[in-house]
């Protein structure tokens, strides 16, 4: 952490603009990480991470399990659903490995096609918000005006 003139680390601070300005909310967020060794708390950082993009008003995009590479079982490898990992060995000695290289693409592929679609629909407001929820009935509705 840095510490500034106010006394204040740089991530409160950061933290406190996003909270006074909304500049994060509806925005995407993602996270990978890496661990020295195979059960060194990959999961747990990235899920103690989502908490801070939720507080943030971010939607958070994962590793899908459409990336083949988590079921993989003939190598000790990173990766979950939660995010991509490596895993980097107790002194940093290990590289990733082709497996969670191409997690660590596929993740950023797909944080990249979201923030497209999410452009593309425009900034969310309270009156219109394109994360307004449908009901069934109007779902129903809808699709029998449509039929007509």
């Amino acid at each position: 952490m840095v510490k500034t003139d106010r006394g204040k680390d740089r991530c409160s601070q950061v933290n406190d603009t996003a909270k006074e300005t909304g500049i994060t909310a509806g925005k995407e967020g993602s996270v990978f990480t890496s661990a020295g060794t195979q059960h060194g708390g990959q999961e747990a950082t990235i899920l103690s991470f989502h908490i801070t993009l939720l507080h943030q008003g971010m939607i958070v995009a994962g590793l899908p399990y459409s990336f083949e590479g988590q079921t993989r079982s003939d190598e000790i490898t990173g990766c979950s659903p939660y995010g991509a990992s490596t895993i980097a060995g107790s002194s940093g000695e290990r590289v990733p490995t082709e497996n969670e290289l191409a997690g660590a693409r596929f993740q950023g592929r797909y944080v990249a096609t979201i923030a497209a679609k999410l452009v593309r629909q425009g900034p969310a407001t309270e009156e219109g918000s394109r994360f307004k929820m449908r009901t069934r009935c109007e779902e129903d509705e809808t699709r029998k005006e449509t039929a007509s």
